[in-house]
């Protein structure tokens, strides 16, 4: 659950920061994350799947409506230039 749990923070992460074509592409295989609205995973009697049901909507929610990208995608720009536009480089 882990893994599926960070590649879709990776997609939402592409989304809202990446090109157009993440976000296409992601339009494009929206069947696969719709799929992910049923996964489960328990450990013992702990829920682990609910993490990854509610990224996968969230993720389905902004790529099905373009005013949200928009949206969120100008919100990222700011924080990327809030805080310099060089996360996690070295400047010298």
């Amino acid at each position: 659950w882990r893994v599926v749990f960070k590649g879709l923070t990776l997609l939402e992460h592409l989304v809202k920061n990446g090109s157009e074509r993440c976000v296409d592409d992601a339009r494009n295989h929206s069947h696969m994350l719709r799929s992910l609205h049923q996964f489960n995973y328990y450990e013992g009697t702990i829920d682990r799947g609910l993490g990854v049901r509610e990224k996968s909507k969230q993720i389905v929610e902004i790529l099905g409506d373009d005013e949200r990208i928009r949206e969120e995608r100008a919100r990222a720009r700011k924080l990327r230039e809030k805080f310099g536009g060089n996360l996690g480089g070295v400047s010298s």
